[in-house]
């Protein structure tokens, strides 16, 4: 039946259309933002609707809905043969619900132009999520200027509008402006929908042009240049009525955007800047190792969501470009082919040829004239999307994407010719299907081992941070008892057991020289016996042996404690931690060969440690040859960049040539790196410490602040820098945001952003002994600070504020309810 969107009968299916974008908003919020449990319930209120206005409910079974039936068992065998089954198991639940969705929007199509309804939603629902990103788009970019960037696209991965990754979000709205584009064509001439839909459009277009994406450029200029060729030379359509919205969008849209016109003309010429062409070789290089990945089970692969954990490049082999995890190979049928094996790569590839040929088959034939159109939309969108997902990996990652295009291919089922003869009635699919995913999905998510554990762990991790140590072991005992072979949750506990025990002498201790007080009748032997286990399940667990090595070593078992340093060096040589660790220990035992060349490995991958309170108490005491130390650091990051070019091992080498004075070759590093990766603070940071210009050191400040709201080094220089020009309120600003980053390291209330910035990149957790963390940043006394801001309150003639802050100064230890109360 050909529905004509008249307006005799947008009258009568009004409250149609309102369902339509109640259900899609809902169904969109449920999948994002709520809990798991929450997706299949959302499909209930729309399934007894539909009941109570038919009779008789049929669903006609067709081969695109077998394809994604073999694609949910195939994913309930790659949860149970997984590499990790909790990370599997998230996509199962996902993938789980989309076909709920899925069977749901068969069932609504059932009502005459609900389908059409639905589409002509997604197409004003997209609109509006545009204009608000827009919105977004226009603060962000204040921002920056106000920062002192003028070249936004360098920073369009700090840009996420809703939170969604920019890549992500991009796909999304692609996905919600090809059925927007279709209606926008079809209802030229209704008058109460063509100037919205417009407007839909032009928001959409210029949402996913400031993105400053090259993957969805290329998406546009081949969906623009196919659609129209499909259209007209298949006879659908004239070509004025094609070009008429296409050429006031694009006008509009690119009027729009001439304010940004530089950045987007060098996004659009793909590999002009430095960053582009390390982006292109990059993801070159992640293909080539995510393929050699493959062979480990080519069969059914590594599980969903396992990449992250068995990715090489995440771990020691590349330690100069870690500076994040990579979680996915930006490539979905390369991550198919990792996560799901040959076997999954080709259902899904089966899934994809029966749907385009469905929609290729409605577009050759020659009735109806709608359906055709619509079928041809989606061809040319459809295609364009798979274009840009060999370069992103959305689909398996975003759960909005997951969600659009499962009901693209639930939209374009009724033009699919390809169907059988058998039904599947109403009130079987009701009490069957619906039923049992339900109360699969309730007991699974629920009561599931993994997942519940991995609640438990989080709540005792948050319960640690606050030292609550009785309630946090409590939990993750909890967390072992569902999940008894997980090594973290046992690595965890042995963190807590070890955190909650003081130790019998502090860093500061062995850098004095003085006598140390070793002691056995603490926990230690059950502790270690807590890491031991977490070695069985994990050989290669570096953080279980370099605590293994600590409490060795408060037990006076020096030879043990050197052999647990040395297992923790040996499973990742470049870690910090690990090799200050057994540098202290050298240096308690008078091995100064030794311990020089452990300092040497921290100073090579961490410069910074050059200005840190550690540091500073070793060349105090000359006991080693820090000189030495030093000059061989230099000599090594020199190497390194000339021979990788890279712009880790530049900033580093910048870093530690500030320290010789040598500010002219520093800053020429610096400058370098920053034109590369505009978007690292600590090279804008740097830059202003060697720079004499206030204006200047204030703007490169700045610059590094906004870039990194999580690190206090910044803030400490502005109020630093505002104290000095006698801006007493502006000083107290940036005084009273560094505070709590100050008092986490200081007191062990470390963050994952506040770990990252502080050289040590891959471990998660909190680090015995708690103390080093803190000797291993840039020397600052939290308790000085709270004395200055006491002070500048006290100038201001604000004395409540003043005893506060002078008190706490005096306040140890610091807890985060402390720390919150400072931004009261």
């Amino acid at each position: 039946m050909l529905i004509q969107f008249t307006e005799e009968y947008l009258k009568k299916n009004i409250y149609w259309l309102l369902i339509s974008v109640a259900y899609i908003v809902v169904v969109f919020v449920a999948f994002w933002r709520l809990d798991s449990v929450i997706y299949p319930v959302v499909a209930f209120p729309f399934l007894f609707f539909i009941k109570a206005k038919n009779k008789e409910v049929v669903i006609k079974l067709r081969l695109v809905d077998l394809a994604l039936f073999a694609i949910f068992i195939y994913e309930i065998a790659n949860y149970l043969f997984s590499s990790y089954p909790p990370n599997s198991f998230s996509f199962l639940l996902k993938i789980s619900v989309a076909i709920v969705l899925y069977m749901v929007w068969a069932l609504l199509e059932k009502r005459p132009g609900f389908a059409k309804l639905l589409l002509l939603s997604f197409a004003l629902y997209g609109g509006l999520l545009s204009i608000v990103a827009i919105l977004q788009f226009i603060n962000f970019n204040f921002s920056l200027k106000a920062a002192g960037f003028r070249q936004i696209h360098q920073f369009k991965n700090i840009y996420s509008p809703f939170g969604i990754p920019i890549n992500d979000w991009s796909t999304t709205i692609w996905l919600l402006f090809v059925p927007g584009y279709y209606y926008t064509v079809t209802l030229w001439r209704n008058k109460y929908l063509r100037y919205p839909l417009l407007l839909s459009c032009i928001a959409m277009f210029s949402a996913m042009t400031l993105t400053f994406s090259r993957g969805i450029y290329i998406t546009i200029l081949f969906f623009l240049i196919c659609l129209p060729l499909l259209l007209i030379t298949s006879g659908q359509t004239s070509m004025k009525k094609v070009l008429i919205p296409l050429v006031l969008t694009l006008c509009l849209a690119l009027l729009s955007l001439l304010p940004i016109y530089p950045p987007f003309l060098t996004t659009v010429r793909i590999v002009e800047t430095p960053s582009q062409v390390r982006s292109a070789t990059g993801r070159l290089e992640i293909w080539e190792r995510g393929l050699m990945m493959v062979k480990h089970n080519p069969l059914l692969g590594l599980g969903s969501g396992n990449f992250a954990m068995r990715y090489p490049g995440n771990y020691k082999e590349r330690p100069e470009e870690n500076t994040k995890i990579l979680s996915r190979v930006n490539n979905t049928p390369i991550q198919i082919l990792i996560d799901k094996g040959f076997s999954g790569l080709l259902l899904y590839v089966l899934l994809l040829l029966i749907w385009l040929y469905g929609l290729f088959k409605t577009y050759r034939n020659p009735h109806p004239k709608k359906d055709k159109m619509l079928s041809t939309f989606l061809l040319a969108g459809g295609i364009g999307f798979l274009i840009k997902e060999l370069t992103f990996t959305s689909l398996l990652n975003s759960d909005g994407v997951l969600l659009t295009i499962v009901l693209w291919i639930a939209a374009s089922r009724k033009q699919s010719k390809i169907a059988f003869k058998h039904t599947l009635k109403y009130h079987w699919f009701l009490l069957l299907f619906i039923p049992i995913l339900l109360y699969w999905g309730w007991i699974i998510s629920r009561d599931h081992s993994g997942e519940y554990a991995k609640n438990l762990n989080e709540k005792a991790l948050e319960a640690a941070s606050e030292n609550r140590w009785a309630e946090a072991g409590d939990l993750i005992d909890r967390a072992i008892d569902k999940m008894p072979g997980q090594a973290v949750y046992h690595l965890n506990k042995g963190l807590f057991l070890l955190s909650a025990d003081p130790p019998p002498f502090s860093v500061t201790d062995i850098l004095n020289k003085l006598p140390l007080t070793f002691s056995t009748t603490r926990k230690w032997d059950q502790t270690t016996e807590v890491f031991k286990l977490v070695l069985q399940l994990n050989p290669n667990d570096p953080i279980a042996s370099h605590n293994m090595g600590w409490i060795a070593f408060y037990k006076g078992e020096l030879m043990q404690a050197k052999k647990h340093f040395e297992d923790a060096c040996f499973i990742d040589p470049n870690e910090v931690i690990y090799n200050l660790s057994k540098a202290l220990l050298h240096y308690h035992c008078n091995e100064d060969s030794l311990a020089d060349f452990h300092f040497y490995r921290a100073v090579k991958v961490a410069p910074q440690l050059l200005e840190s309170l550690l540091w500073e108490q070793v060349r105090k005491k000359n006991a080693l040859d820090w000189e030495n130390i030093y000059a061989k650091a230099v000599e090594d990051l020199k190497k390194e960049v000339d021979q990788s070019n890279s712009p880790i091992w530049k900033a580093r080498l910048a870093k530690a040539l500030i320290q010789t004075g040598d500010i002219h070759t520093s800053r020429h590093l610096l400058e370098s790196v920053t034109d590369i990766i505009p978007n690292m603070n600590r090279p804008w940071l740097n830059l202003g410490d060697i720079t004499i210009n206030d204006n200047e050191r204030k703007a490169y400040y700045t610059k590094s602040e906004f870039l990194d709201q999580q690190d206090y080094l910044p803030k400490l220089k502005l109020a630093g820098y505002y104290n000095d020009m006698a801006q007493h309120e502006e000083a107290l600003f940036y005084y009273i945001k560094s505070l709590p980053g100050l008092f986490q390291i200081q007191y062990g209330l470390i963050n994952e952003k506040l770990r990252r910035s502080y050289n040590t990149q891959k471990i998660l957790h909190p680090l015995p002994p708690r103390e080093l963390f803190y000797t291993i940043t840039p020397s600052s006394d939290p308790a000085n600070y709270c004395l200055k801001v006491s002070e500048l309150f006290g100038k201001m003639g604000n004395s409540n504020r003043m005893r506060k802050f002078k008190k706490l100064s005096n306040t140890s230890p610091i807890t985060q309810s402390d720390i919150t109360r400072l931004y009261k």
